[in-house]
């Protein structure tokens, strides 16, 4: 008696530590591609076109993980910090669930600002 009563709770608490957990898994990598493609950018920042680079870097990056790009929105912008150039890359994404029985997010996020790295 008391497993039936029990069992559909720790079911639903179970798919829910499953899905946060892939929610923070795929969170984490588009932040880290964020980084990575102004990382990219920054390294470029006075000679050629860095949101370009930055841009190209971070669908590369995403088509490798195996994100659609199709939905995906890559915005680059560079900018002036005190310390210098600076430039900004913002990726966001819809975040496609895997059960769907437990409310989750609707997007992934990720955004990163990098320096010009000195020469």
């Amino acid at each position: 008696m008391e497993t039936a009563l029990a069992a559909p709770l720790v079911l639903v608490l179970l798919l829910g530590v499953i899905e946060w957990g892939y929610y923070f898994d795929q969170q984490s990598s588009v932040a880290a591609i964020a980084l990575d493609a102004a990382g990219a950018g920054s390294r470029v920042l006075s000679t050629a076109n860095p949101t370009g680079v930055a841009h190209d870097r971070a669908v590369d990056a995403l088509a490798s993980a195996g994100f659609s790009t199709a939905d995906a929105v890559v915005t680059t912008s560079t900018g002036v910090a005190s310390a210098g150039a600076t430039i900004s890359v913002t990726i966001t994404l819809p975040y496609e669930p895997i059960s769907g029985i437990v409310p989750s997010p609707a997007f992934l996020r990720g955004a990163a600002t990098v320096r010009k790295q000195v020469d």
